[in-house]
């Protein structure tokens, strides 16, 4: 597992250029550039987790390990 990262937030313009969705909604799939992605790892013990799909009114339902491999994804603790 990887230590924290430093994260940062970006607004909304910046959101919209790097993901292709509007702050909210970005999937972590899809993405219009190549982005690294970090999995909480408290998600783990859910059977099922709900993420966002690249629109305001859409998501979809995964597993923990299947969002890591989807998204090539990088466990950490983030809360």
């Amino acid at each position: 597992m990887l230590c924290e990262p430093e994260l940062f937030r970006d607004d909304d313009t910046d959101v919209l250029r790097r993901t292709g969705s509007v702050l909210g909604s970005a999937s972590p799939l899809g993405l219009a550039e190549p982005l690294p992605t970090f999995v909480d790892v408290a998600l783990a013990p859910h059977r099922e987790v709900w993420v966002p799909a690249g629109h305001p009114h859409a998501v979809f339902r995964t597993r923990y390990d299947e969002l890591l491999r989807l998204t090539g994804g990088h466990p950490v603790e983030l809360g």
